[in-house]
């Protein structure tokens, strides 16, 4: 076998290899031959690649950049911008109907969006948040145009924190306005005049009204009314309150000889209801207009 000549230098860093054969082409024995293999070669050479360009990768992608689409570590996380709707109760009033007339009461809603997304009011909930009876004490033997009405029916004898939901189909659009009502009225049997005695009463309700908006079932607060049913008051309300007429004339149920012991019933109960009513008509909410137009003729 002929000799070879084999050297490895290192120049200031760098890996220089000089083989020398004499007759043959294949690498030179001995315990480094195998550094002459360009298989081992481009191994190297790709390690050396590899330890260079992937640091340096991980180098550029650690730091902090104002690439919005590539936010670094320290980077504040962006903010979604999605539209929303923005439902604003611009008014709520009790409606009653004309005296003489059994029609349900109604709560005279309007809103609006003042959002840029459409907004779809769902349903509304009605809480009891006080509840009386006012009973006569004396008895001789019903701008924006209304969108939609929508019923209820109140219970007669309901319990504090009681609540009562209403299925509605109300879509606003952005910038748009809105108007319902919502008729509360009492079961058939407790309103017809004549066939039970709760004709001879008036249910009075403390509500609150919340209006659930939208697929995330956002709750809208309406606010509070005051609801009396069945309906304004048809007879004379020194019948069932102490006026000043009652006072005027004291002896305005003599004609019907009621005894002593009659007429201070009848006196106790009418201070009683001035003192259910007075409650009812300091509530912080919409109310009967004729609220206000009984309160002067009360005894306080």
């Amino acid at each position: 076998m002929a000799d070879s000549v084999f050297q490895v230098k290192d120049v200031r860093g760098d890996v220089t290899i000089n083989t020398r054969s004499a007759g043959h082409n294949h690498p030179p024995p001995g315990r480094l031959g195998f550094l002459a293999n360009p298989r081992f070669l481009g191994a190297v050479a790709f390690a050396a690649l590899v330890a260079i360009v992937i640091p340096g990768a991980f180098y550029v992608r650690g730091q902090i950049t104002h690439d919005a689409r590539q936010p670094g570590l320290g980077a504040a996380p962006s903010q979604k911008n999605a539209s929303e709707a923005e439902i604003e109760i611009v008014d709520m009033l009790v409606d009653t109907p004309p005296a003489g007339r059994r029609l349900p009461a109604s709560l005279d809603i309007k809103l609006l969006n003042t959002g840029d997304r459409r907004s779809v009011i769902k349903r509304a909930i009605v809480s009891i948040r006080k509840f009386s009876l006012i009973e006569v004490c004396f008895s001789q033997g019903g701008g924006l145009d209304v969108s939609a009405t929508y019923g209820l029916t109140m219970p007669v004898h309901p319990t504090p924190g009681q609540e009562l939901e209403v299925p509605l189909s109300q879509e606003i659009g952005p910038d748009e306005a809105d108007r319902f009502k919502l008729n509360l009225r009492l079961p058939e049997a407790a309103a017809e005049v004549g066939r039970n005695l709760d004709a001879e009463r008036f249910f009075v309700y403390h509500i609150g009204v919340q209006l659930v908006r939208d697929r995330e079932s956002h709750k809208v607060n309406a606010g509070d009314a005051v609801v009396v049913l069945p309906g304004p008051f048809t007879v004379n309300p020194q019948d069932f309150f102490l006026t000043k007429e009652f006072d005027r004339h004291p002896n305005r149920y003599d004609a019907y000889h009621p005894t002593p012991q009659e007429m201070s019933h009848i006196r106790e109960c009418l201070a009683s209801n001035n003192t259910i009513l007075h409650g009812f008509m300091s509530v912080n909410g919409a109310k009967p207009t004729w609220f206000s137009q009984i309160k002067s003729q009360l005894i306080d």
